[in-house]
């Protein structure tokens, strides 16, 4: 028997988790990220926000257009300089792969909860 018959691929494993179990398998412990407030700043009003996990199927449209907007704003650069440019539709596309998780993060009382 073979170390790779001993030891599945760590990726099709992780892929094939539900999400309850990816997050207790590869995630701190809830307490420690699903509600943060960061360090208050003077004459700022104090901010929390939320944090969940989703797959591709689980996460909603806007949810997974506003992840779009954020990697062709921080990416699109890039990807227009490669080779296959920035092509918003293909990336979309990926994007809804069965494999991909997203880690949503919303501001506490901002409406999109």
């Amino acid at each position: 028997m073979s170390t790779q018959d001993l030891d599945p691929d760590p990726i099709t494993t992780a892929c094939a988790k539900s999400l309850e179990d990816f997050e207790r398998d590869y995630m701190p412990p809830r307490s420690s990220y699903a509600l943060y407030a960061p360090p208050p700043k003077p004459d700022a009003p104090t901010k929390s926000y939320k944090i969940n996990l989703y797959k591709a199927n689980t996460l909603h449209t806007r949810d997974l257009t506003a992840c779009l907007n954020l990697i062709e704003r921080t990416s699109g650069k890039h990807y227009r300089g490669s080779r296959l440019g920035w092509n918003g539709v293909r990336k979309r596309r990926e994007m809804g792969s069965w494999d991909l998780r997203y880690l949503v993060v919303r501001e506490v009382g901002a409406g999109w909860e």
